[in-house]
């Protein structure tokens, strides 16, 4: 059963649709309507907001560099950092997060109505 939800990390909300378990064998696991083009406010309540959902911790983030900006090369989450990989090789309707266990978690990105968010 998916989860749909407005998650709030921290005072930021996190508008996330998630399978209840991400499967590797599907091309998509999820939706995720960021508010902004910016990787550096956006991708840590996302982080947050996985974690939280999944039950793992979130090593990596892996995105195409040409859809986001400032793009930080690591974040700090939950007393670990975060590395963000920027690649054109990714689907840039995509933001892929790797988890402990290598288990992948390939978001959709979806227009949140902001003039500025990114389009699939």
């Amino acid at each position: 059963m998916p989860f749909s939800a407005t998650v709030m990390a921290g005072s930021y909300a996190v508008r996330l649709n998630l399978d209840s378990v991400p499967d590797s064998r599907r091309a998509v696991d999820g939706m995720w309507h960021p508010s902004t083009r910016d990787a550096a406010a956006e991708l840590p309540p996302l982080v947050a907001a996985v974690d939280q959902r999944v039950g793992r911790v979130t090593l990596r983030v892996d995105l195409d560099p040409d859809v986001w900006d400032d793009i930080p090369r690591s974040f700090p989450a939950r007393g670990r950092l975060v590395e963000v990989n920027g690649s054109r090789d990714i689907d840039s309707r995509l933001v892929v997060l790797t988890t402990t266990g290598a288990m992948r978690i390939s978001l959709l990105l979806t227009a949140s109505g902001a003039a500025s968010a990114p389009t699939a």
